[in-house]
């Protein structure tokens, strides 16, 4: 947090975002208040999720890494919070991990590959980021396809 003053960080580093209008953006790119933040942490601990808040894109890598046991099948959604965090990348050059994924993306043989996309669903873990959470413990997600 210390060393992003606003979502903007994100935004730029988004091919898919490059084309935003910052201007009319501006009230949604600054990061939420230490206030607000501690009200979000409590409404979603409340509803029983586990809340980790990370200073910095390292420690959300670093979070993930020790949260996942290894061996563990993996799924990563295509989010641009996982990309950035480096996962992506750390996920398709480790053999901590069995990255359904990458094997998926891998298979030449058309049939083999729907058998592997099929069962991602069903990998031990399946890693995606939320679009917003909002102060009561709510979150809404979105992506390119809908």
């Amino acid at each position: 947090k210390e060393s992003m003053k606003s979502a903007t960080f994100w935004l730029d580093e988004d091919e898919q975002l490059q084309s935003y209008d910052k201007e009319k953006s501006a009230k949604y790119l600054e990061l939420c208040s230490e206030e607000t933040l501690a009200k979000t942490v409590a409404a979603l601990e409340e509803k029983k999720y586990i809340v980790r808040v990370a200073e910095n894109k390292d420690e959300a890598l670093a979070f993930l890494k020790e949260t996942i046991p290894e061996q563990s099948s993996i799924y990563a959604a295509g989010s641009t919070t996982l990309s950035q965090i480096g996962w992506n990348e750390y996920a398709k050059s480790t053999d901590v991990y069995d990255d359904v994924k990458t094997r998926m993306f891998a298979e030449e043989d058309p049939e083999k590959r729907e058998e592997l996309r099929k069962s991602s669903i069903g990998a031990d873990f399946w890693i995606s980021s939320v679009s917003a959470i909002t102060e009561e413990g709510e979150y809404t997600v979105s992506d390119l396809t809908g």
